[in-house]
């Protein structure tokens, strides 16, 4: 009788896909938005700088409890690195919770 062993194969990673101009752009807009975002604590009244916990505990309150999908702390990091695009809901989403027209999130033009 044979004896078998269990293992775990090592995890390959799957190749990072192409981020696109408007993807970076994106990312690169959302960030300094955050930069110069401040949270305030509805309990304490402290403000401190926002971050993409804070802002998706803003945009779940907006929302009376019912996060919007790729609002998660998650996702929100994901499009802070440009890992992801996002969709035209979250872009209308972010809009609002930073108080800018959705137009700021779009490259004027797209260079290739």
């Amino acid at each position: 009788m044979t004896d078998f062993v269990v293992q775990q194969n090592p995890r390959k990673k799957s190749p990072r896909p192409h981020v696109g101009p408007a993807t970076k752009f994106f990312a690169d807009v959302f960030n300094q938005l955050l930069g110069v975002t401040g949270a305030r604590d509805v309990e304490t009244g402290r403000v401190r700088q926002a971050k993409c916990t804070s802002l998706s505990q803003v945009l779940r309150y907006q929302r009376m409890g019912q996060a919007l999908r790729g609002t998660s702390q998650t996702s929100l990091y994901r499009l802070s690195r440009a890992e992801t695009s996002p969709s035209i809901d979250v872009v209308y989403e972010l809009a609002k919770a930073f108080k800018v027209s959705p137009q700021v999130f779009l490259p004027e033009r797209l260079d290739d």
